[in-house]
């Protein structure tokens, strides 16, 4: 979750505060775009280490789908609008998160897929 500054920054939401940036809008688009994020992802590359260099692309694109998918439905972004001198593509997407993708996509690809998934795939085959 993540809180907008008064100023426009926003920032990851502490564990007490305002209320955080996640709707239900974006959490109905996650549902449909992240299989596609994960597994078209790996199809297209192969290297642990460059899927981890180019997760903020793949989140950033995830972003611009997502939120022009939205704006297209609703004539607006109700899921989030980004603010500041690094929001581009109107607002859905902040250059300054890519140390929050790094780290994301590194739990993803160290930690998620190599040891929780397969154990989703014992409990439910």
């Amino acid at each position: 979750m993540t809180v907008e500054d008064p100023d426009g920054t926003v920032r990851v939401k502490p564990f007490a505060g305002r209320p955080g940036h996640t709707t239900v809008h974006q959490y109905i688009m996650n549902v449909f775009y992240i299989p596609i994020l994960i597994h078209g992802y790996h199809a297209l590359i192969s290297s642990t280490f460059l899927r981890i260099l180019f997760f903020p692309i793949n989140i950033w694109i995830l972003e611009i789908i997502e939120g022009y998918t939205i704006i297209n439905l609703l004539g607006y972004n109700a899921a989030w609008v980004y603010r500041g001198y690094d929001a581009f593509f109107h607002g859905t997407i902040k250059l300054w998160y890519f140390h929050y993708w790094y780290f994301m996509g590194a739990a993803l690809e160290l930690v998620v897929l190599p040891t929780i998934l397969p154990l989703t795939y014992q409990l439910f085959a």
